[in-house]
């Protein structure tokens, strides 16, 4: 016999532990969620700050190398070795011009020879004075005459003024590029020691810089300051960030420094192997995150506390109806008593449940009669049809009451939990839209064939007819919504379809008859222009002009030859041709085409692909296609040319040609991509998206109007940053068979870069 469980200890059990739980988990959820928020933002922008201060940082010591780079190429400069004084006197010119306007920065310039003698101009008691020395022991000196490029030394101290400085050094060449001794200036590491001052993050954050060697530049504590290096450290952590630094990348790193945990955000400075940091605690910088923690834990124990002292009160006061109603219930399911009236006389909601199953134990048997009867008719009615029709709740937010299985396959299809719990308000794809058709049914009582834009619950955009008419009550007001909804995605497809057919075939017979009669004026202006030629005296300016007018001829003649291609008014000489060995034909050029940065690979179907058409101009349109390509991978990328055999069912919107076996080109890039308003009017003519002078917009328009001259179909998928893919679909001359031959959509493939060429039998790359 099961032990006997009181409602108020059922209560207590079955709703606490899930209060509980859910205060838990979303107090855990919402703490993670702050603090990886806070981790993620907080590195960019402080990666981006410090980003901008090592590029400030670096852009400076480029300008500064100018200075010796400038002063060694002068021609008292070849002199040093001969004679001291030429360049002295320059040095000390330049120096006077530099100590004027950077006072604090340049500290002082000098000249050395291929032995190490050097020669340094500096102010001393407003004066200039000249300093001899030899630098033939130090390591840039040796690097300079080993035939080293201009550089940075190593951070040190001056031996002539005794500052903290670097030296911007440049080599001084004789005429056959050999080394004769070098320029350099000295520069106060004040400036840079300003820039890492001002990199702060929070309270506790500050910024250090290191040299290449892992010396110190700039620190808080001056006590590591040109004294002490990163790897020296005792901590094993900061020793890991420095090695991290010094390898020259950029990124975070957590790291324990004076018992503390902490977090540095790194970045290189290329041009003199420097590296710059910002730091910040550990502990300040996750402080939101764990204070949103202790306030969501203290809401959870009161809530709790709460939750039970309600339950026990609530559960008092309504168990010993509940358990009257609950017999009397029982008795009426099982049929062990009569339809008979309960008595129990209460004003609260107990006492109206009370009164309600009364009534409809008095009805309940006529009622179920009549039910069945209407269920069944009902049933067949709706389920049947093959538009969806729902009844929702009175406007916004329209949740669903009743919906027949089409509407469930139109919006859930095979999702177990259907349409529950979802409103009419949820399944519109746009606010404005759904206001609308409330507008309309709240002026007229009645929505009439409304289009609009709909998702499935799967995420997917559909369009969709809707009509709905408000049902009242004797009063007037709306109790249910009743309404149809008809899926009209393939009708609208189509459409759209057949406006971009006509459209495209407009714009050719408009281009086409504009060329032709471009053409007649041209060969007037190419004729008078070479009689022009003729007559015109050897060497003339009147010569040089008709060559000139000639040659833009030319170019006019190229345009109007792209716009009767894309008009398809020029013939083409359409013969059996392998279209896999009209690809492999031009693979070499089109790889030198894209250029080096961009890799290229290319995989043929099996065998021969036979189809009817003009190889030089296939040869265009993939010309063209590759191109573009290429323009969409300004900083380089990958490229894949795929052909292969594929079944492409019957489709209304396609032509007739490329219904049964077609040979399939796709050629894919991981280029910018595009958008979906650019991808509709790609292939239009003159629209371009380069800058101007850079395209005339004809490229895709003339590959358009090839692919149309040969019966065949061209299309395009896209979206932005996910590169693009351009398929061209021609019927085979005659069927063939086998095994890799599937079913394909024509508006869809399996050939993005990751799997382009990877069962090709001829592959290439």
């Amino acid at each position: 016999m099961p032990v006997r469980t009181s409602y108020r200890a059922k209560l207590l059990w079955w709703i606490l532990p899930v209060l509980v739980l859910g205060l838990a988990v979303q107090s855990f959820s919402s703490y993670w969620q702050i603090h990886h928020a806070i981790e993620t933002e907080l590195t960019r922008a402080t990666l981006d700050a410090t980003s901008k201060s090592a590029e400030t940082i670096g852009h400076w010591l480029g300008t500064l190398l100018l200075e010796p780079e400038t002063i060694a190429a002068t021609p008292a400069a070849q002199e040093i070795n001969q004679d001291f004084h030429p360049i002295d006197n320059q040095n000390a010119f330049r120096y006077k011009l530099l100590h004027a306007k950077y006072a604090d920065m340049f500290l002082d310039v000098y000249s050395a020879n291929r032995f190490g003698k050097y020669h340094t101009v500096e102010f001393e008691n407003n004066h200039l004075t000249l300093f001899e020395g030899d630098i033939s022991d130090r390591p840039y000196f040796r690097s300079i005459m080993a035939g080293g490029p201009a550089q940075f030394t190593q951070p040190l101290v001056s031996r002539t003024t005794g500052q903290p400085t670097i030296f911007a050094v440049a080599p001084i060449r004789d005429d056959q590029g050999r080394p004769q001794g070098l320029v350099g200036a000295g520069i106060s590491l004040d400036y840079v020691k300003k820039v890492a001052e001002s990199l702060t993050a929070g309270k506790s954050g500050y910024g250090f810089i290191i040299a290449r060697d892992g010396t110190f530049i700039s620190h808080p504590d001056r006590n590591l300051v040109m004294h002490k290096r990163i790897l020296d450290l005792p901590e094993p952590s900061v020793v890991a960030l420095g090695r991290r630094m010094l390898a020259g990348g950029s990124g975070s790193f957590r790291y324990t420094y004076g018992g503390e945990e902490k977090i540095a955000f790194y970045v290189p400075i290329p041009i003199a192997g420097w590296s710059v940091a910002t730091t910040l605690s550990v502990r300040e910088l996750f402080m939101p995150a764990t204070r949103v923690l202790q306030s969501f834990v203290l809401v959870t124990a009161l809530s709790t506390l709460a939750a039970a002292l309600i339950i026990i009160l609530a559960a008092r006061h309504t168990t010993g109806p509940l358990l009257k109603l609950a017999r009397h219930a029982s008795q009426i399911g099982t049929g062990g008593a009569a339809l008979g009236p309960v008595d129990i006389r209460s004003g609260d909601e107990i006492g109206t449940l009370a009164a309600t199953l009364n009534r409809m134990t008095l009805r309940l048997q006529t009622t179920l009669d009549t039910l069945s009867t209407s269920e069944r008719k009902y049933r067949s009615l709706v389920d049947n049809l093959s538009t969806g029709i729902f009844r929702s709740q009175p406007e916004s937010p329209g949740r669903f009451e009743q919906v027949n299985p089409a509407m469930l396959s139109i919006f859930a299809g095979a999702r177990e939990e259907g349409l529950g719990g979802l409103a009419l308000r949820d399944l519109f794809g746009h606010a404005e839209q759904w206001q609308e058709y409330l507008d309309r049914l709240a002026a007229a009582g009645s929505v009439r064939t409304m289009e609009t834009a709909m998702r499935r619950l799967d995420g997917s955009a559909i369009w969709c007819q809707v009509s709905a008419k408000a049902q009242c009550d004797a009063d007037g007001r709306v109790v249910w919504i009743d309404g149809v909804i008809e899926d009209v995605t393939e009708w609208k497809r189509m459409q759209d379809q057949l406006r971009h057919s006509q459209k495209m075939q407009a714009i050719g017979t408009l281009a086409g008859g504009i060329a032709h009669e471009f053409n007649n004026l041209l060969t007037a202006i190419l004729a008078y222009g070479n009689l022009a030629l003729e007559l015109a005296e050897p060497d003339s300016q009147a010569r040089a002009c008709a060559q000139q007018i000639l040659a833009s001829a030319e170019e006019a003649s190229k345009l109007t030859r792209g716009l009767l291609a894309m008009s398809r008014k020029e013939a083409v000489n359409l013969q059996p041709m392998d279209l896999n060995a009209a690809v492999r034909k031009i693979e070499l050029l089109m790889a030198r085409i894209i250029g080096p940065d961009i890799e290229f690979r290319a995989s043929y179907a099996e065998g021969e692909l036979l189809v009817l058409g003009d190889g030089s101009r296939l040869e265009q349109v993939l010309m063209n296609l590759v191109a573009n390509a290429r323009d969409a991978m300004p900083g380089g990328g990958k490229l894949a040319i795929v052909t292969s055999l594929v079944e492409i069912a019957q489709d209304p919107a396609l032509p007739a040609a490329v219904a049964g076996t077609c040979a399939l080109v796709s050629v894919s890039d991981t280029g910018q991509g595009m958008d979906e308003e650019t991808r509709q009017r790609i292939f239009e003519p003159f629209f371009t998206t380069k800058e101007a002078g850079k395209g005339t917009g004809l490229g895709l328009s003339i590959a358009y109007g090839i692919i149309k001259q040969h019966n065949g179909e061209i299309n395009v998928s896209s979206e932005p940053g996910g590169g693009s893919t351009f398929r061209f679909y021609l019927k085979c001359l005659e069927p063939r068979t086998r095994p890799e031959v599937g079913l394909m959509d024509p508006a869809v493939g399996a050939d993005r870069w990751e799997t382009a060429g990877a069962h090709g039998p001829c592959h290439r790359s």
